[in-house]
């Protein structure tokens, strides 16, 4: 993997409250466009990229910066809501599987997806069965701790305990976000590899803010990116 000024590695997210602990970290943080920020810790530095959120956002700020510069490694992080209670707040997960969970026809509450209809083609790529599924790269190394999990992108957080179960039981789903498929399926079309990592700060359907675990798990998955990019040596100056 080749790092330098030019292409350095790439960390992704929707706002900058939630990627916030690793500005405080840097030694400098240079803005170079709208929503991006060169890092600099020390000799070393990584981008950063804020998308907005939701999908629409995700896909035009990611896609249009893939268009203009070559990312050896991108990694996803922010935080998510969990449809399992075993799922902590405060915890840190990464994403293998995503989906969009929202994309398809509802009859008579009877959601079937675009594959399941017919209007799309399950396999073709960057799709498996319907699904976006990151495998590991070959070296990566990451905490042996960190939770594998499915992800659910959604475009509507809601407190109906009705549609969450029907998301949790439809899709088979242990997380939902609002722009984790739509970062898989930048990187999976451009062949670029990746990590989706996100802090649980709620249960979903949780609407009082009371009970989560914001600041906690932001702190959380940052401190994780952070080691992440220690431990494989991403954090380089490209000399």
């Amino acid at each position: 993997m080749t790092i330098t000024p030019q292409n350095p590695v790439l960390i992704v997210s929707a706002t900058r409250l939630e990627i916030e602990p690793l500005f405080n970290k840097a030694s400098s943080a240079v803005q170079q466009s709208d929503g991006i920020f060169r890092i600099t810790m020390g000799a070393n530095f990584f981008d950063i990229l804020l998308t907005g959120i939701g999908i629409p956002s995700s896909l035009y700020e990611i896609s249009s910066l893939f268009a203009l510069r070559k990312v050896p490694f991108a990694i996803h992080i922010g935080i998510a809501g969990s449809y399992q209670t075993e799922i902590k707040n405060g915890s840190v997960v990464m994403i293998v599987e995503e989906e969009f969970g929202e994309l398809g026809i509802d009859q008579a509450a009877n959601f079937s997806t675009l594959f399941e209809a017919g209007y799309a083609m399950p396999d073709k790529p960057p799709f498996h069965s319907g699904r976006l599924i990151n495998d590991n790269p070959a070296g990566i190394v990451f905490p042996e701790n960190l939770k594998k999990v499915k992800g659910l992108t959604i475009n509507v957080i809601t407190s109906n305990k009705t549609v969450i179960q029907n998301r949790r039981d439809k899709h088979k789903a242990d997380i939902e976000t609002m722009e984790s498929a739509a970062f898989f399926y930048c990187c999976l079309k451009n062949e670029i590899p990746f990590l989706s990592l996100r802090g649980i700060s709620n249960q979903a359907g949780e609407m009082n803010k009371s009970n989560w675990l914001i600041s906690e798990s932001i702190q959380n998955v940052c401190d994780t990116v952070a080691l992440i990019l220690q431990n494989n040596n991403f954090l380089q100056n490209g000399t």
